[in-house]
């Protein structure tokens, strides 16, 4: 409540009182103004990280569904990486392991390539050709010109023969290492010569020719003497 002033006349004091009683109104509404505006910037920023983490979320579906039908042909320019799961200060990146798996795969668990889950399991190397544009394996076009004169690489995306079969059976043994085949199929594929992990992610004979060059799993030695010998 607001005292008489007994120094001014009824009238003007008043008049005093009704000023301040406005003045404080304008600063209460002032307020309310400020506080209604914050709110609205706070539900606008709500509103648009939760469209926004929304919109990721399709596109990483979308991209999932399209990479389906894919045409081997086409390359995926990425800056991304998927063969860096390590970081620099020794962390496993396990993000990354989605890329080429469905879910996260339980490395002390798993065994062998059956106990983990990957994406195209019917045909495993359409993963790998979304990035990697080479068809003609092992070695390209210059394998079939050496070896049977004429151009491209013989198929190699099969199920190993018998002989061959036995032949890289003895040589994981004899040189501790593994090469895996489609779990679905029994073929030969990328990761069976080619070890797509970080060095230092798995332990013991997987690890065996990671970060080596062109990853192969004989870390560097003769590839191709692993199926064909001597």
């Amino acid at each position: 409540m607001w005292g008489l002033r007994m120094d001014l006349p009824m009238h003007l004091d008043s008049k005093l009182r009704v000023k301040k009683q406005e003045v404080r109104g304008k600063m209460q509404e002032e307020r309310c103004k400020r506080k209604d505006a914050r709110g609205k910037v706070f539900l606008t920023s709500g509103f648009l990280l939760l469209a926004s983490c929304f919109l990721l979320l399709v596109s990483c579906f979308l991209f999932l569904a399209y990479a389906q039908n894919i045409d081997p042909k086409e390359r995926v320019p990425t800056g991304l990486n998927p063969h860096d799961q390590i970081d620099d200060e020794g962390y496993i990146l396990w993000n990354k392991c989605l890329i080429c798996h469905p879910e996260i795969p339980g490395i002390k668990e798993a065994k062998s390539i059956a106990d983990v889950k990957l994406r195209f399991e019917d045909d495993i190397k359409q993963g790998c050709f979304r990035c990697h544009p080479e068809r003609m394996h092992p070695g390209g076009e210059w394998v079939g010109a050496t070896m049977h004169g004429k151009p491209g690489a013989p198929d190699h995306w099969i199920k190993p023969p018998e002989a061959i079969a036995k032949t890289i059976e003895k040589s994981v043994k004899a040189f501790d290492t593994i090469m895996p085949f489609e779990p679905k199929t029994g073929k030969i594929f990328c990761a069976t010569c080619h070890n797509p992990h970080e060095r230092g992610l798995l332990i013991g004979k997987a690890d065996k020719g990671a970060d080596y060059e062109w990853r192969l799993r004989s870390g560097g030695g003769p590839i191709c003497l692993y199926c064909h010998g001597k």
